[in-house]
């Protein structure tokens, strides 16, 4: 199974983002860059965060780095290139600094490893990976960091592959219930008001800003599109008072941040009218609440949106686990390809390819 074919050509930035780590994100990156070698598909590599580290900085245990092929192009920073095998050619110096140092454009000369730590912002992602396009790369992947699924934002990335694996439980039931939870986050539906707002063809390409002011994180839809602009910077702390602003006239709640476990639980508690509208995020990074709690919510009529999808491609599988554990491999396919029906799934480290 080449995992290429999985991914539309005209998808130029790609995010790899890891359900944990140690969940095999690492391993999905090489198969891409080898798969990527061998049919001569020039690749673009950088990060959010730092990888490519032989030894995990949070958890001390060996792991994978990054093995790059000549013509490759990096974003990546100075300090970064010093620590890495791979000889390089200096493209150009960015203006994106980060704690590991200034975030350089290189051109891989000679086969060998390398650590990535690329701009730490959306903007600055953005920027490094227009770049690389403008050099020649056909594609470009974006390498999550722990626990920062922004990479997979529509602002940043034209689709996504989530990795997972046996490091999320030692109960194998538990670990695919989890996943599907962040599948299902992840594949939060599109927002479409019978209504629209006026601008929401231009929130579709720029996001949340073209729909509120600056000043303003919360927005209740009327029924004629109308935007009613709510004095609270984040819905953060304040689902009681964005509860009782409510009124069976509007259409929708328009949220610019996150949303969390607990201003959900406190609008839910004030007002029933949470089942006649969506909440409506600008892409589903920004949502974080729990697989419990939302299950229950769902049940209870929750309708949650986004103004910009994420387009999954595909969920990798790694049965094994650092920490001594493993599960049966075919067992655990199946399993998560019952529990998540609407990607293909793939075991990354064995033969097995898609159901």
């Amino acid at each position: 199974m080449n995992l290429w074919s999985l991914i539309p050509d005209e998808l130029k930035t790609v995010a790899v983002i890891g359900m944990a780590k140690n969940a095999g994100k690492t391993v999905v990156l090489n198969r891409l860059i080898t798969e990527a070698a061998q049919e001569n598909r020039l690749l673009g590599l950088t990060s959010i965060g730092r990888d490519g580290e032989l030894e995990d900085l949070v958890t001390g245990t060996e792991k994978p780095g990054i093995l790059v092929e000549p013509g490759t192009l990096l974003a990546t920073t100075d300090l970064c290139l010093r620590r890495s095998d791979a000889r390089v050619e200096i493209l150009e110096t960015t203006r994106e600094k980060t704690p590991v140092g200034q975030v350089v454009l290189v051109r891989v000369r000679q086969r060998g490893w390398v650590e990535l730590a690329g701009p730490d912002t959306n903007r600055g992602i953005r920027r490094v990976c227009r770049q690389m396009l403008r050099y020649g790369a056909r594609q470009v992947l974006v390498d999550g960091a722990l626990n920062r699924k922004t990479s997979a934002s529509p602002a940043i990335a034209d689709g996504g592959i989530l990795a997972t694996g046996a490091v999320l439980s030692r109960d194998l039931r538990e670990a695919v219930a989890e996943t599907a939870h962040q599948v299902q986050v992840l594949e939060t539906p599109l927002w479409q008001p019978q209504v629209p707002p006026v601008h929401l063809t231009q929130a579709r390409m720029a996001g949340m800003e073209a729909l509120l002011p600056e000043e303003s994180g919360v927005g209740l839809v009327h029924a004629d599109g109308a935007i009613e602009a709510l004095p609270f910077a984040t819905a953060l702390s304040q689902g009681k008072e964005i509860g009782r602003l409510m009124k069976p006239s509007h259409q929708g709640v328009l949220i610019r941040g996150s949303l969390t476990n607990r201003t959900v639980r406190d609008l839910v508690d004030t007002t029933p009218l949470y089942r006649d509208m969506p909440l409506v995020l600008e892409d589903a990074t920004r949502l974080f609440i729990s697989r419990q709690e939302a299950r229950l919510w769902q049940k209870q009529g929750l309708q949650l949106q986004v103004l910009r999808p994420i387009r999954l491609l595909f969920l990798t599988v790694n049965p094994w686990s650092p920490g001594g554990w493993r599960f049966q491999s075919t067992d655990f396919c199946r399993q998560m390809r019952e529990a998540v029906q609407t990607v293909p799934v793939v075991n990354v480290m064995g033969r097995e390819g898609l159901a």
